[in-house]
């Protein structure tokens, strides 16, 4: 072995050495990271409800989504035309308040399951239920190779004490 070697030699085994330990951190950012973006998501759709920017709520629904609720199954189509505006004016007129929020991520594929509650009047009626939302999200290829969209949801409410 030529005694110029060594020092090449050294400094591949320490490359290799950093990314054994670095890769792993690495991936935890990108997990940590991919987490605060789907639930950036979640709160998104959320807000864009709350203020009625129902192009804003449909961008983030991805074409295959299914909106599940009351027994009911919605296509994006079915939920744009039947549903949407219904929900636009009950975020806007009551206050949801989230009280616990669980993200599990599986390569490009995210659920979050969140619960709130939700207080106000609508349609005359006062307004105090706990609600369970699960939503399921799908990175797709976009520009920063970040972008998520909500695959499906599912509501459920009960009457709060």
């Amino acid at each position: 072995m030529l005694n110029g070697s060594r020092p090449l030699r050294r400094a591949a085994v320490i490359a290799v050495q950093v990314f054994l330990v670095a890769a792993p951190v690495c991936a935890q950012r990108n997990r940590a990271s991919d987490s605060v973006d789907v639930v950036a998501v979640r709160d998104a759709f959320h807000h864009a409800l709350t203020v009625g920017d129902s192009a804003a709520a449909m961008q983030l629904l991805a074409p295959e989504v299914q909106v599940l609720e009351s027994g009911g199954s919605q296509s994006r189509e079915e939920y744009r035309r039947e549903h949407l505006a219904s929900d636009i004016a009950y975020a806007k007129a009551v206050t949801s308040t989230t009280t616990s929020v669980r993200i599990t991520l599986a390569g490009d594929a995210a659920w979050v399951a969140s619960s709130s509650t939700t207080t106000g009047e609508f349609n005359g009626r006062p307004v105090h239920s706990l609600s369970a939302e699960l939503m399921i999200l799908r990175r797709v290829p976009g520009a920063d190779d970040r972008r998520w969209v909500i695959e499906a949801i599912h509501w459920s409410s009960r009457r709060g004490p």
